[in-house]
């Protein structure tokens, strides 16, 4: 059986002026400061701990002996920001891989936060989920999601899924949260609004409503946006109980003695979704028209419903409003870097297959000319 494995930092002496994150031994009271680091081994925990002349050393413990206080304080004094804004991160396993791999990493080196800056049409379920559950798995370093509406203006579909996951959620004023992206704000499926839905909205999405309205439950927010957010079968209504409060249901649970608030979903027309493969009805129809719910969130409304905790123009003010403006930035762009091989990668493997249809039309040429000089 395996758990997960954590790296602990130590301070050696509550003499210390550094504080960082408080451990009190469950059975002893006895307190050390530090911070907590992650790895995936298996069924041992080891403790890195610093000593007074700031050098380290190891040693084993159970993390489950321990009750641990988050603090900032004597943490590595930097900030990770990890880029998500490659259209590809979500389209390719091993670019969604990688992403993990760097959240992780970046964990492991105990800074202040990771910040996500997030702008991303969305792509297929499964990568969205590899990223989530990463994400999730990270206790120990507090994770955020700045929406920044660059390119795409926000993030939509499964890209939403990625800030359920976070800890918190900030927003640029111009930002949005949709199920729908906007097709024109692709690079690699311009004028092609059928191939982008079908590459950005797969039908199977639908399937991780659950996943993503538990991830947003676990962290404070609406559950029903949320879905609404990835599923563009529901329509999502806000309505006021016998109680008096205010929820978030499926317009189809709606109850005769609820009363209606407002209704957060549009009808968007029609919209050729994609065949899914993994479908239960296995049919091998290319596209299947369904009419779509939109929901839409500005970033006004996203931290009115809950969804995000403020709206912040620039990353520097994120810093400002997270205490902190006096930590170094890392920036990691290797994800963006992964992403252009995988575009790269996808761009020579269309070129060979046009320059194999341009072959067969020239093979079907030349049959058609031999059969008109033999006859």
């Amino acid at each position: 059986m395996y758990k997960t494995t954590f790296i602990i930092l130590i301070a050696l002496t509550t003499s210390l002026t550094c504080q960082a994150d408080i451990f009190k031994n469950i059975e002893t009271g006895e307190t050390f400061n530090g911070y907590l680091l992650q790895q995936n081994l298996p069924n041992k925990a080891t403790a890195s701990v610093l000593q007074q002349d700031e050098g380290y050393k190891t040693q084993t413990i159970d993390p489950a002996d321990y009750e641990i206080t988050y603090s900032t304080k004597g943490r590595r004094n930097n900030i990770v920001l990890i880029p998500v804004d490659q259209e590809e991160i979500l389209l390719s396993r091993r670019v969604s891989e990688t992403l993990n791999k760097i959240i992780l990493q970046a964990a492991n080196k105990g800074p202040r936060y990771i910040i996500l800056s997030i702008d991303n049409p969305g792509g297929r379920g499964e990568n969205m989920k590899i990223v989530c559950d990463q994400i999730s798995s990270i206790a120990h370093c507090p994770i955020i999601a700045y929406i920044s509406g660059g390119t795409f203006s926000g993030v939509h579909a499964a890209a939403t899924g990625i800030v359920m996951a976070c800890d918190e959620i900030y927003i640029a004023p111009k930002a949005t949260l949709s199920t729908i992206p906007l097709p024109s704000r692709s690079i690699s499926t311009t004028n092609d609004t059928s191939t982008f839905y079908q590459t950005f909205l797969p039908q199977n999405l639908a399937s991780y409503s659950s996943y993503v309205g538990t991830l947003a439950e676990k962290n404070n927010r609406p559950p029903m946006l949320a879905i609404g957010l990835i599923n563009t079968s529901i329509e999502v209504i806000e309505v006021e109980t016998e109680k008096s409060k205010s929820v978030y249901i499926n317009g189809a649970n709606k109850l005769p003695s609820m009363k209606l608030i407002q209704n957060w979903s549009r009808t968007a027309g029609t919209l050729a979704l994609p065949y899914d493969p993994y479908s239960a009805s296995g049919s091998e129809t290319a596209t299947e028209a369904k009419e779509a719910m939109q929901l839409t969130l500005t970033a006004e409304q996203a931290v009115k419903t809950g969804i995000a905790r403020k709206t912040v123009s620039t990353l520097k003010e994120l810093y400002k409003v997270l205490n902190a403006s006096d930590a170094k930035l890392m920036q990691n762009t290797l994800v963006s870097k992964e992403a252009r091989r995988f575009r790269t990668s996808k761009n020579k493997i269309n070129a060979m297959l046009n320059n194999i249809d341009v072959l067969n039309a020239r093979a079907d040429e030349l049959t058609t000319i031999i059969s008109d000089v033999n006859n």
